[in-house]
């Protein structure tokens, strides 16, 4: 990324301003990683998704390079790129649907292509689509690539249908509108101009329809809507108590129980729980603090600024390619607003935002495109080359370790037979487990499942003394808690098994299942005040449960 631009003076502070933004954003977020409650999941994000700051750092990396490169001169690679990764994405996508797929999955009948989630893929394939659709228009695309693009638009509609995700298509049709809203005041100003006026109250009641409220919540309300409403509250709560650096990166899951609304967890189940904000900037703002996500604001602040300049300055093919991509990022932005910050999707994000910044520089006269890649010219930069070699090496080692940490894991699962007297089987299991806890790196979700797992195989104490190491060092982890709580009440340590019941209690103040189960270990040893207390408890909030009616029956002292 050591290409120089050139630019006039204006537009050098544009250029300087964002540079200063993306500084702010990426240190704010390394402080926040370092004063987080979890630095290890802060680092490489919470299991399964992994948003931690290597994934800031990544999408950062991404974002400047489309603003140093990206320009009109080759947009074409750009656009290819996008064809290519369409075909790829739509053609997996149909193997699914004709069940051709050459991957067995834990769930086979969900279209989620190469994103592991079908609101995810869908979402992915509508971007994809509206890139698509906006280059079929370029009086630069040929007569046969128009009907490759025509071809590839038909297979990402059918397969954005068989995901069956309503915010795919919601998306599709918001990209779609703009590129056509803008052919059409192309076309006739005057048409356009109204068209462009019927957009901001269709808007509206679509943004309404979609929180149940107007004639089109028939149509546009998902009752997934309702309960982002919790996630949202959730994460603006966890910000405005800790307003400076947040609850840490991607720990959002650690404080969600928490800070949750009653209503949630009588609607939704005790044991729900949520590990995201399912709103990008709500994320940043909850788990990274003020500057986090006001940076992260900014920067798309920027990006609506220069593609609007963009648009407006630009004429013939070169607007549309602004507007093409304008509305791929929209649909993005709109997406990213009841979503999650998927690595699969989160990526085009950057790159759109990137992508029109680079081209509203590139626009610029004074801007240096001029680039001659014959071999003579090439010259290279060993320093970067250097740097960009350990980043690749000590990126495959992270992912190794990583990777073994999950494998083993699961390796072990496949010789657990609990309370095995089989030798074998148990040499087999005690092998991977220990393969799975030596692991460098290794999250404590996965050594919750292999720590439960020696457990039922036997190794008690051991397993027991292994979950109290976890939660002397991650103590917001309900599930170790929970595990404790369980192994100690097995073994007969019932005082201790209150203890961790106890503190479950604290960091989650509405579960009713957990206040059910501290009194039945009250009553189990004579403490009929502390049992009656939760029985109290349970009926102060959750009286209308069918909880409610079981600890009733159970939470009664004996008669002698």
């Amino acid at each position: 990324l050591t290409k120089k631009i050139t630019l006039k003076q204006s537009d050098q502070k544009l250029y300087n301003l964002i540079r200063v933004v993306v500084y702010l954003f990426i240190t704010s977020a390394l402080v926040s990683t370092l004063l987080s409650y979890n630095i290890q999941a802060s680092v490489f994000g919470e299991n399964f998704r992994r948003n931690g700051l290597l994934m800031i750092i990544s999408f950062l990396l991404m974002y400047i390079g489309a603003i140093k490169f990206v320009n009109f001169h080759e947009i074409s690679k750009f656009f290819n790129t996008v064809l290519v990764t369409s075909l790829v994405v739509g053609g997996y996508a149909l193997m699914q649907i004709t069940k051709n797929d050459f991957i067995v999955w834990s769930n086979p009948n969900s279209i989620i292509t190469t994103l592991g989630n079908t609101n995810f893929a869908g979402a992915v394939m509508a971007i994809l689509l509206i890139l698509c659709f906006g280059q079929f228009f370029l009086s630069s695309t040929k007569m046969s690539k128009k009907l490759i693009l025509a071809t590839t638009m038909l297979l990402l509609l059918i397969t954005i249908r068989a995901t069956q995700a309503r915010q795919a298509i919601i998306i599709l049709l918001l990209g779609i509108l703009i590129i056509a809203l803008f052919l059409i005041y192309d076309k006739n100003n005057k048409i356009g101009k109204i068209s462009f006026s019927m957009l901001i109250p269709v808007s509206l009641l679509s943004v309404l329809g979609m929180l149940q409220i107007g004639p089109l919540q028939d149509l546009l309300y998902k009752g997934s809507l309702s309960i982002r409403g919790y996630y949202w509250r959730a994460g603006l709560k966890m910000f405005t108590e800790n307003p400076f650096f947040g609850v840490g990166i991607d720990n959002y899951g650690k404080f969600f129980k928490e800070v949750r609304e009653v209503n949630y967890s009588l609607s939704y189940g005790f044991s729900i729980t949520s590990s995201n904000a399912h709103n990008t900037i709500i994320q940043y703002f909850a788990t990274g603090g003020f500057l986090v996500g006001f940076s992260y604001l900014l920067l798309q602040i920027i990006t609506l600024y220069c593609a609007l300049k963009l648009i407006l300055r630009s004429h013939g093919d070169e607007k549309k390619i602004a507007v093409t991509i304008f509305a791929a990022w929209v649909a993005f932005q709109a997406q990213s607003l009841i979503s999650i910050e998927n690595i699969g999707v989160g990526i085009w994000g950057w790159l759109l935002s990137g992508s029109l910044i680079g081209l509203y520089f590139s626009d610029n006269e004074s801007f240096n495109t001029g680039q001659n890649f014959n071999k003579k010219s090439i010259q290279i930069d060993w320093r970067s080359t250097f740097v960009s070699g350990v980043s690749i090496i000590v990126a495959i080692f992270l992912v190794i370790q990583l990777y073994s940490g999950e494998k083993n894991t699961y390796l072990s699962q496949s010789y657990l037979v609990p309370e095995s007297t089989d030798l074998a089987v148990k040499e087999s299991f005690n092998i991977y487990a220990a393969r799975a806890l030596n692991s460098a790196f290794i999250d404590n979700d996965y050594k919750n499942i292999v720590l439960s797992s020696k457990f039922d195989m036997g190794y008690k104490d051991e397993a027991l003394k292994e979950l109290e190491e976890i939660i002397r060092v991650d103590p917001r982890n309900i599930d170790t808690l929970l595990l404790l709580s369980r192994g100690n009440e097995t073994l007969g340590n019932v005082e201790k098994a209150i203890t961790y019941k106890r503190k479950i209690a604290e960091l989650d103040p509405w579960n009713a299942q957990n206040y059910r189960d501290l009194g039945v270990l009250y009553r189990y040893i004579e403490d009929y005040d502390s049992m009656q207390a939760m029985l109290d408890k349970i009926l102060s909030f959750a009286s209308d449960d069918p909880i409610s009616v079981t600890a009733k029956n159970e939470l009664v002292k004996p008669t002698k």
